[in-house]
């Protein structure tokens, strides 16, 4: 038996293993094809992917803010 369901089928929710919280959010099947292509390219999970554009973009605006308005 797997250790997260119980014996009637219902799963139950997993032990905290430390790592940080399921997120989630609606993409659009061809935007998330197009991540996953280039994950399996890099070598790379889309998780990996998608976080790494979330702080590029995060720093990003960071960069834009600090800015001064022309």
């Amino acid at each position: 038996m797997i250790p997260w369901t119980q014996p009637q089928g219902r799963a139950v929710p997993r032990p905290r293993t430390g790592e940080t919280p399921i997120r989630h959010v609606r993409v659009a099947d061809k935007l998330w094809d197009q991540i996953a292509d280039i994950a399996r390219e890099q070598g790379r999970s889309v998780t990996a992917v998608v976080l790494d554009a979330l702080r590029r973009y995060v720093d990003w605006y960071k960069r834009q803010k600090r800015q001064p308005s022309d």
